[in-house]
């Protein structure tokens, strides 16, 4: 029964010394109530909801603390004094936790132990066992205890990180490390014992410094190259950032490690950024693409934010075979046999930091001057055309950036509906195996009149270059 009844209390105490962390610090808002012999402890959070009366004869009353003063709880305009308190009670999930306060004790935490959730919970569970039927207890000892030790095991040592803002990379200026730095007072780098980090202060064997204080850091190997080590250096800052985690980030190392996954994904972030830079603002590009077209194209695109951007691109198109020459490719289209502009212009989304959706709206005039072709109709003739285009395209694109240089490459499919007014002179017709014949249409050469609606597709593959400013 004996050994039945210390397991028992073991596990009670393992479930109390156990208490839920809160999702931040609670800036020095705590109490910490005792249980003794067991080697309990329940800490007491500002927004708490708890149940207690001042007299045995009371009945328990919920109050949600706003605010811990020292012994003094706050709720709405009420301030309770713990020696007030005869009854307290915890109600989670449905199970109502009952503390008999004859064997269980309220204390003020010293400021301290308020450093992270594991030294508060190890100072409570050491306080159980070594505290004066008066209250009090001897601080040295706790120092030495192994409670003190475990919390400082599993407390996260405080630290100053580092990110290269090239080719981005962490690193970090711990406590308890030995580091090779340059600081006030010193000719050159010395390897120091990091005593302690508060904010953006650093104690070195024994003294105190502003971190801006420090001329050089060497950055510890494995991560840099043991024989040309990377340096933070205070005359070149600006090419690196830095992070002074608040006390908050400290307290639990759920919390800790919540912060440092979140810098992690920056970091990531950053040196996806630094593979494919941020884009500028104005974007000049030239569709090189659009040249095997006999087309000059140039584009301007405006970067609202990170997601959404504006993009128009005007070109012109010239010209160049001439009326005996078939149609290229492969006698389907008039390749190089008009004279126009064109109009390009839509919205883009970003869906990250270089890939992205553009729904495009295109408009095209197009005009053919004395000219021979078999479009539209199949049969060759000699015509002028006056061609309008109105079209929509989806594409898809990435954009890399190397410096001020921009590089667009994309790909897209869509429709378009085409618009043909045709002025038809004659047609041509073969003798033999390659020699083609006009014949006009009436002896007068009075043309022929003929109107055209198409609904053609559109692919669309190039690449466009520029620079962004």
């Amino acid at each position: 029964m004996l050994k039945i009844r210390q397991g028992l209390l073991f596990l009670i105490a393992f479930l109390a010394i156990i208490p839920d962390s809160p999702a931040q610090s609670p800036d020095g808002n705590i109490l910490l109530l005792v249980g003794h012999g067991y080697s309990a402890v329940k800490i007491i959070y500002k927004g708490d909801k708890v149940w207690l009366k001042a007299n045995p004869a009371d009945k328990y009353r919920e109050i949600t603390i706003s605010r811990i003063s020292g012994d003094t709880l706050f709720c709405l305009r009420d301030k309770i004094r713990v020696s007030q308190i005869s009854g307290f009670e915890t109600h989670k999930d449905g199970y109502i936790k009952n503390y008999d306060l004859t064997e269980w004790k309220f204390f003020v935490p010293p400021k301290e132990v308020c450093t992270s959730f594991e030294m508060l919970k190890g100072f409570g569970s050491w306080l159980a066992r070594n505290t004066a039927t008066d209250g009090s207890f001897d601080y040295p000892a706790w120092l030495k205890s192994a409670n003190y030790k475990s919390g400082l095991w599993w407390s996260s040592r405080r630290m100053i990180l580092f990110e290269t803002k090239r080719k981005p990379d962490l690193f970090s200026l711990e406590e308890k490390q030995i580091r090779k730095l340059w600081y006030p007072g010193e000719t050159r780098v010395k390897t120091s014992l990091i005593d302690r980090i508060r904010g953006d202060s650093v104690y070195i064997d024994g003294n105190g410094f502003k971190f801006s204080q420090l001329d050089s850091i060497v950055m510890p190997y494995p991560q840099t190259n043991p024989f040309n080590p990377l340096r933070y250096n205070r005359s070149d800052s600006s090419s690196w950032e830095l992070f002074f985690p608040p006390d908050s980030v400290y307290w639990s190392r759920t919390i800790f490690g919540s912060y440092m996954t979140d810098l992690n994904r920056k970091r990531e972030k950053d040196h996806f950024e630094w593979r494919a830079p941020a884009f500028r603002h104005n974007m000049i590009k030239l569709n090189f693409s659009r040249i095997a077209n006999l087309e000059f194209a140039l584009a301007y695109e405006y970067r609202i934010n990170k997601a959404y951007s504006l993009e128009i691109e005007v070109a012109g198109q010239t010209r160049m075979r001439n009326t005996d020459l078939h149609d290229i490719p492969l006698d389907i289209y008039p390749l190089y046999k008009y004279n126009g502009f064109s109009v390009y212009a839509g919205p883009k989304f970003y869906f990250n930091s270089r890939g992205y959706f553009q729904l495009l709206l295109q408009y095209r005039y197009l005009q053919m001057d004395y000219n021979t072709t078999q479009f539209p109709g199949g049969q060759y003739r000699l015509q002028d055309q006056f061609r309008n285009d109105y079209g929509f395209s989806l594409r898809v694109g990435q954009l890399i950036r190397m410096g001020d240089l921009i590089i667009d490459g994309y790909f897209g499919v869509g429709l378009k509906a085409v618009y043909i007014h045709q002025v038809a002179y004659g047609y041509y017709y073969s003798m033999g195996e390659s020699d083609l014949y006009l014949s006009w249409y009436n002896k007068q050469h009075i043309p022929e009149i003929n109107e055209y609606t198409q609904l053609l597709p559109i692919i669309g593959l190039g690449i466009k270059i520029g620079f962004g400013f």
